[in-house]
């Protein structure tokens, strides 16, 4: 019986040495069965733990491929790889109990790799390495970005983005050092395809073609000499084109293309009139400056403003010119000069009735004949000095005249001329003007206070 006793004593106080020497060793060694990541470092002290760890991982391999072809094999060792694991692995020691070395012997103790922050390695050898094995963005397809396009047929739509095989390179690179560092052995480059930039459904895209249909759907109306013209969506649609800033605008060129077209129709600068003449019924009066037309660039920037606006109302054109909003092309109004020049007489209508009437003296027949059109009044002067060229004589001249009422803008007029011996008549043949219109004086001066300025002046032979 006191041998049992004793034997059991003994058995017991060598497990209680046994444990106790198991915790010493175990105070600076890692508990038997430890696993960091794949590598065993189980009864290892941290330094020697770290070298197992660094050789193992320098050793790991990792194939690089694409789509599943494989492109080449590579190792941590070659990329000059460095571990900063010191702290993670004091961590990980930490964690384990001496004490409990007992149940290590028995069980696992796993430590997850988490070296993925504290594994770094050559930039420039991966980089090399990656270029050996042929992935040089230069002799790879880029992707394209989606785009909006226009057609005749479909107007403006989304051309969708299209993807390449351009890599991004430092994707690459972080999934292989990700793999050395996990122990995955594969790494296939297709996971870091460069993306395009910008996609159908970015907002960048949807916003414009958002804004491109609110443009397209409105209707612009604008009015000219009394009449409607409306824009539709449709037409607008062509106007629209992106800049240089890739900004959404309308382009105020075709806009000024489309008013010139529509100008034809209304403006009155350049044609031919019938007019209702004093003594030889209707007559063909050629153009001159009496009429207006539409300033297509100025009334293009007003239209492009008010179609991005979004601005309602009617919009009106900037006009050049006299008679805007007369009607009837071929109508003067009631309030004119008429100037036979067959017949030298020259009359002065107002409100439809003859206020006055004078016999005249046009340019001289054959060498600075008065040019008929259609006129009208743009200046009233008085006392005024009128300079030129004696045509017949090729001499310059200086006439001072009391009243200048000029119409074109080549220097004819109409104005008093005390020179003259006789008004009416072949006068004009032999004591002709150098193109103006010779008034006698004393009738001059009522058909000054009578006239107005932009008053029409017609002239025909």
């Amino acid at each position: 019986m006191r041998r049992k006793v004793i034997g059991t004593f003994i058995f017991i106080a060598v497990l209680v040495v046994a444990y106790f020497g198991g915790v010493g060793y175990y105070a600076d060694r890692f508990q038997a069965n430890t696993q960091f990541g794949s590598v065993a470092i189980g009864n290892k002290t941290i330094d020697e733990a770290k070298q197992t760890i660094e050789e193992e991982m320098n050793k790991t391999q990792v194939t690089v491929q694409e789509d599943g072809k494989e492109l080449g094999v590579l190792t941590l060792g070659e990329l000059d790889g460095d571990m900063d694991i010191d702290a993670v692995l004091a961590a990980d020691f930490a964690k384990q109990d001496p004490a409990k070395w007992p149940i290590y012997i028995f069980s696992e103790s796993k430590f997850k790799n988490n070296l993925a922050e504290n594994i770094t390695v050559n930039d420039e050898k991966l980089t090399k390495v990656l270029e050996e094995m042929g992935l040089k963005n230069d002799e790879r397809t880029p992707g394209k970005n989606a785009e909006i396009e226009f057609s005749e047929e479909e107007g403006f739509y989304v051309k969708p983005e299209e993807a390449g095989n351009q890599l991004d390179n430092e994707q690459v690179k972080a999934h292989i050092v990700e793999a050395l560092q996990t122990g995955e052995d594969i790494v296939d480059v297709k996971m870091a395809y460069l993306e395009p930039e910008v996609k159908s459904e970015d907002e960048a895209i949807t916003s414009v073609m958002d804004r491109i249909h609110e443009l397209s759907t409105n209707q612009v109306v604008w009015e000219i000499a009394g009449k409607e013209e409306v824009i539709e969506g449709d037409l607008i649609k062509q106007w629209i084109y992106f800049d240089d800033a890739n900004n959404l605008v309308i382009n105020k060129h075709k806009v000024a293309e489309y008013i010139d077209s529509i100008a034809e129709k209304y403006e009155t600068y350049d044609i031919v009139r019938e007019f209702e003449s004093t003594l030889r019924g209707t007559v063909e009066v050629l153009p001159g400056t009496l009429g207006w037309s539409i300033d297509s660039q100025e009334t293009a920037a007003i239209l492009a403003n008010h179609i991005v606006s979004g601005a309602e109302g009617v919009v009106e054109p900037v006009v050049n010119g006299t008679g805007y909003g007369s009607g009837d092309p071929n109508s003067v109004g009631d309030d004119y000069i008429e100037i036979d020049l067959q017949n030298q007489h020259m009359w002065l209508y107002k409100d439809g009735k003859l206020v006055m009437e004078t016999p005249i003296v046009s340019g001289f027949a054959g060498s600075s004949e008065t040019i008929p059109g259609a006129y009208a009044v743009w200046s009233m002067d008085r006392n005024a000095t009128l300079v030129g060229t004696n045509v017949q004589l090729n001499t310059s001249y200086r006439q001072p005249v009391s009243w200048w009422i000029p119409f074109d803008d080549t220097g004819q007029g109409i104005h008093d001329a005390n020179w003259q011996g006789s008004f009416g008549g072949n006068a004009y043949t032999y004591a002709g003007s150098q193109g103006c219109i010779n008034v006698p004086p004393h009738v001059m001066a009522d058909f000054f206070e009578e006239v107005e300025l932009g008053m029409p002046v017609m002239i025909y032979n």
